[in-house]
């Protein structure tokens, strides 16, 4: 509010009898001096003369006593309340308020005692509140902030940075609603003391220790993939440290929504306990979850207490049917690793007569395994190691044309299907992306070593790193050989060749080549031993992961779906799930080409991406370089905090007519954890609050009391401050007095003129 008081103050008017002298001579000499100019030109001209030069005399003095305009002006500033709100992580915990109250998170109630108490309603209406957090950050008018986030709690830092925010305006008292947990090292807190105004603190009670029991996440197993509408498994292995026996809810969440949970019960003492949450996925994408263990009252520690897992969940499962000739371990190991992944929907057959008695051959089950219906439904056909006559004619030329519009098929060679009987044969042979007459064995062990276009192709791409692959490639286990068959054919592109050179070419043996037939893919290989990758990782103690990988990426391939977002134009991915702050997080982006249709410059075009931070702030990647395949990009983005991080990557995308962009975008998460000092000690330290409150002449009040909060706000003066600003104009100095006297001087002198009175 302001108010204006107005004056005209005459500055050299000192002392006044002194002018009053000079305007009454002023005035006699001037009428003196006009007397003569009344003979010459009438009574009438005379007055009008003297009138002006009086007029000019006039302006000459007022400019001489030097007059000024002087306006006051009264400011009411409003009384104003600083109030911190602890958006530490530490903010997080539950609080049980009691009274059948629902229970809330720390922060949460900080929140509603602003905004939804009686005494916060009331402090609003009688102040002009700012609210920050305890970073220093200010808060959005009605804002609630981004959540309990902030990872170090500096709690005198955060005070007088409030005050300096507020210097210069009328600051009454500081408002500090916090769990009292500083962890800046301070023991004495001596600044306080000189505090230029009361703080008022709002604390928490101490929760109850019950035997200072420590939860822990031990580990997490669970796949990688799910389909909509599966029930994934999820096992979690959780430890209990001391305290006495109790039972604690274990929960999945994925950005603070709770998927599944459960309840594990701990006997007193140490124990561990296993326990199985069953999740059932409803929407499709990449999701970065937390496996939670919910914290016990009083336990001592809980950056043990969540572990982060990844989770891909498809859309529609690959329908995969594998025919095999006779029980061998490609068949065993094959089976279990396409029966274990979620996205492929499997059915096998194999013969379980002998192979030798042809009599028995598998003819009379072609209308069963690929009638027109079972095939409309397939993705993938997989056909082992048998002699032709195992499938009709018909059936050979059903699968082909199948395969033309837009199935896939695998061929994996042995001893049978290449053979003078196998598959050579039958209308199935021109389509197999090589020639299989004059296919021999070849029994001499050999190293798996992918041909340079082989090493780019999404088959064999094992990890998305060049470097990576190759060394995992070259150190994976031997095979003990192939069918060698004949050359590749026109159009087909080789994966994988053998060591020794085919005696028509200076080129390995094919051992993988893949083309595509019409709107169908085709695939052959030639060694059948791929489960010695299997098996001797396992027995070396090792996961099983290029096998898994290289079968996964295969079916997929196969099947023409994109191994990582099933058929999405863009796909954005993480390296991990989770990191720790300061990691490098490695940023892949990928496009597909047949989705999206660039512009004329579409070739070098490149992918904008932006990291959200837990706190809000948006992070563009700059310096995106190609990756190790095309339509591939990558950059490097380092945490400065904890929490869960958003990534959005664009790309412009030109229509085929008209060049009319658009911009495809997808997202992605990725969790950071934190430092662990703010979790170190979860517990609220009330007392800290009070020595605030004492040693200013503030009053401390729990967050529960609403009577004692009511005090605290009802103590606070509220009287506004007035502060008065005065002006001055000069007018004496002003044009408009100088241009006044110009133009009476020069009309009198005018007038005289033209009646030749001068």
């Amino acid at each position: 509010m302001t108010g204006c008081l107005a004056t005209l103050v005459l500055q050299n008017f000192d002392p006044p009898w002194f002018w009053l002298l000079v305007v009454v001579g002023s005035i006699a000499a001037t009428v003196l001096a006009y007397r003569t100019v009344v003979h010459q030109g009438g009574r009438g001209l005379s007055r009008t003369l003297l009138a002006l030069r009086l007029l000019g005399v006039a302006v000459l003095l007022v400019a001489l006593v030097r007059p000024a305009w002087l306006s006051r002006a009264a400011q009411v500033q409003d009384a104003q309340v600083a109030v911190i709100v602890d958006d530490s992580q530490s903010m997080g915990q539950p609080h049980d308020p009691g009274d059948n109250a629902p229970v809330r998170a720390r922060y949460d109630q900080a929140q509603h005692w602003i905004h939804e108490s009686d005494a916060g309603r009331k402090l609003s209406d009688r102040f002009e509140v700012h609210v920050f957090g305890v970073d220093g950050r200010k808060a959005p008018v009605g804002s609630e902030g981004p959540g309990p986030i902030v990872e170090h709690t500096d709690l005198v830092r955060s005070l007088h940075g409030a005050a300096a925010r507020l210097r210069g305006g009328h600051l009454r008292a500081v408002l500090l609603i916090s769990d009292g947990q500083d962890n800046s090292g301070r023991r004495q807190f001596l600044e306080i003391d000189e505090y230029p105004v009361p703080i008022h603190c709002v604390g928490f009670p101490q929760p109850p220790r019950e035997g200072d029991v420590d939860l822990a996440i031990v580990s997490v197993e669970a796949p990688e993939r799910a389909r909509i509408g599966d029930v994934v498994p999820i096992r979690v292995l959780v430890s209990a440290d001391g305290g006495a026996a109790a039972d604690a809810p274990v929960t999945v969440e994925v950005a603070g929504r709770t998927l599944a949970g459960a309840r594990v019960e701990f006997k007193a003492g140490e124990t561990r306990q296993p326990v199985t949450l069953d999740l059932t996925p409803d929407t499709p994408g990449s999701f970065v979850m937390t496996v939670r263990v919910g914290g016990a009252a009083g336990e001592r520690r809980l950056t043990n207490n969540a572990r982060e897992m990844s989770l891909t969940v498809g859309d529609d499962p690959m329908r995969v049917l594998y025919i095999e000739g006779h029980l061998r371990s490609e068949y065993t190991y094959l089976r279990n690793r396409l029966a274990n992944d979620p996205d492929v929907d499997l059915a096998t057959f194999v013969r379980s007569a002998n192979p030798d008695d042809v009599t028995t051959a598998g003819v009379l089950m072609d209308d069963r395994l690929l009638s027109p219906q079972r095939m409309e439904k397939l993705d993938v056909v997989i056909l082992g190691d048998f002699e032709a006559s195992m499938l009709s004619r018909e059936a050979y030329e059903q699968l082909s044309a199948w395969v033309d519009a837009g199935g896939g098929l695998i061929v994996l060679a042995g001893y049978r299907n290449v053979a003078a009987d196998g598959l050579i044969a039958t209308p199935l042979a021109p389509i197999l992306p090589v020639d299989l007459a004059g296919a021999a064995q070849l029994d001499a062990p050999f190293a798996f070593e992918p041909t340079e276009l082989g090493a780019r192709h999404p088959v064999l791409a094992i990890t998305g790193d060049f470097r990576r692959d190759a060394s995992m490639w070259a150190q994976s286990p031997s095979l003990p050989g192939i069918a060698a068959v004949g050359l590749a054919r026109p159009g087909a592109e080789v994966l994988a060749r053998h060591p020794r050179r085919q005696f028509d070419s200076d080129k390995g043996h094919v051992v993988l080549a893949v083309q595509r037939y019409g709107e169908g893919r085709v695939a052959v290989l030639t060694a059948d031993t791929t489960w010695r990758w299997s098996r001797i990782a396992r027995l070396a103690g090792r996961a099983d992961a290029l096998y898994a990988r290289f079968w996964s990426q295969m079916v997929r391939w196969l099947a023409g779906r994109d191994e990582d977002e099933g058929a999405h134009p863009l796909t954005v991915t993480t390296d991990a799930p989770a990191y720790d702050r300061g990691q490098r997080v490695t940023v892949q982006v990928r496009r597909d080409p047949a989705a999206i249709v660039p512009g004329p410059a579409g070739s070098a075009m490149t992918p904008t991406v932006t990291v959200r931070s837990p706190d809000g702030r948006l992070t563009q990647l700059v310096g995106m370089v190609p990756g190790v395949a095309a339509d591939a990009w990558k950059a490097h983005y380092f945490p400065d905090r904890g929490g869960r991080f958003e990534v959005t990557a664009g790309l412009a995308s030109a229509a085929a007519e008209g060049d009319t962009r658009d911009v495809v975008t997808r997202v992605t998460h990725f969790n950071v954890r934190g430092a662990a000092v703010e979790m170190n000690d979860p517990g609220t330290n009330p007392a800290l609050l009070r020595r605030f409150a004492d040693r200013t002449g503030g009053l401390y009040a729990s967050v529960d009391d609403g009577a004692a909060g009511l005090r605290i706000v009802e103590s606070l003066p509220s009287a506004p401050r007035i502060t008065y600003e005065t002006k001055k104009a000069q007018l004496w100095s002003s044009p408009w007095l100088f241009i006044l006297f110009l133009v009476v001087v020069t009309i009198e002198w005018v007038v005289r003129r033209r009646n030749r009175m001068v």
